[in-house]
């Protein structure tokens, strides 16, 4: 996972691995977020949108809408190569 902040209310650095940004989720609905990315790379779904918390920088937790398209896949292996998506910050 290669992650850059666009998020201003969020201390976020680049992350290279989704433990990185599994991290800053609230673990209540890590599960969640663990889920609809999981079912995109091994379930040849090809998109998700998920609401769940991060934490800001001042350790706060705020709600917010993920959603992710896989743009393209392996041929022979059907695994993602390339996810888009962006993360929208809904109001509390």
């Amino acid at each position: 996972m290669h992650r850059r902040n666009s998020l201003g209310s969020a201390e976020y650095r680049e992350m290279q691995s989704g433990d990185d940004f599994e991290a800053h989720i609230h673990p209540d609905d890590a599960g969640q977020v663990r889920k609809a990315l999981t079912a995109s790379i091994f379930e040849s779904i090809d998109s998700f949108e998920v609401t769940y918390r991060l934490k800001d920088k001042a350790g706060k937790w705020f709600w917010v809408l993920g959603k992710g398209t896989v743009s393209e896949r392996d041929p022979v292996t059907g695994r993602p190569t390339l996810i888009s998506g962006q993360i929208k910050t809904l109001m509390n």
